[in-house]
């Protein structure tokens, strides 16, 4: 018997926590959950995970409800860390640091959006790589130290790390993934889909 088309898509798994920028999480959510085949057929399974389980308020007041919480939360192929002003208070949380940790470390693939490079940074997830967040956080994020060198790139690869510089490149970030994964005609209809210009 042949495996359902949800048992053969990919995973992603998005990191929710109070003060998280809406379009850093919303944005790749978007692009990723909402991606098809020719055929019309989802590719992708996106869960949201926080610490708890409670709705998570973004920025500006707009609530998330998480699927999952670090201890019960699946594994999944890529990692996405959005940004946000939340962020200077998570980087202290040792049990978000320490999921990441584990669960960037076991990903295929983690995603940065934004500012979510400083949890990625404390998570140790980004050593020895070329990196890059939002334009206001760069010089911050240099300051942390000489691991990773940052950049003013809108996307860098680095393999199994790819850093989006803030907010709407979350969007490019989606789509790089969808085509080095799959093809550039996937990552196309899915800007397409999103009325998004793509370059």
């Amino acid at each position: 018997m042949s495996a359902s088309p949800s048992e053969t898509r990919l995973s992603a798994l998005l990191l929710l926590y109070p003060g998280v920028e809406v379009l850093d999480a919303a944005g790749p959510f978007e692009i990723l959950a909402t991606a098809t085949d020719p055929d019309g057929e989802l590719l992708v399974t996106v869960k949201t995970v926080a610490e708890h389980l409670e709705p998570v308020e973004a920025v500006g007041g707009m609530r998330f409800v998480p699927d999952y919480t670090f201890e019960n939360a699946s594994m999944a192929t890529w990692l996405i860390i959005p940004g946000g002003r939340g962020r200077r208070i998570q980087v202290a949380n040792e049990l978000l640091i320490e999921f990441l940790r584990q669960r960037g470390t076991a990903a295929n693939t983690v995603l940065t959006v934004c500012t979510g490079a400083f949890l990625a940074a404390r998570a140790g997830l980004l050593d020895g790589l070329r990196v890059t967040t939002h334009h206001t956080a760069r010089e911050e994020l240099r300051a942390l130290g000489e691991s990773f060198t940052v950049t003013d790139d809108r996307l860098i690869d680095n393999g199994r790390v790819v850093c989006a510089a803030g907010v709407a490149s979350g969007i490019d970030g989606a789509l790089h993934l969808l085509e080095r994964t799959f093809d550039r005609a996937t990552a196309e209809r899915a800007a397409k889909r999103a009325e998004y210009i793509w370059k």
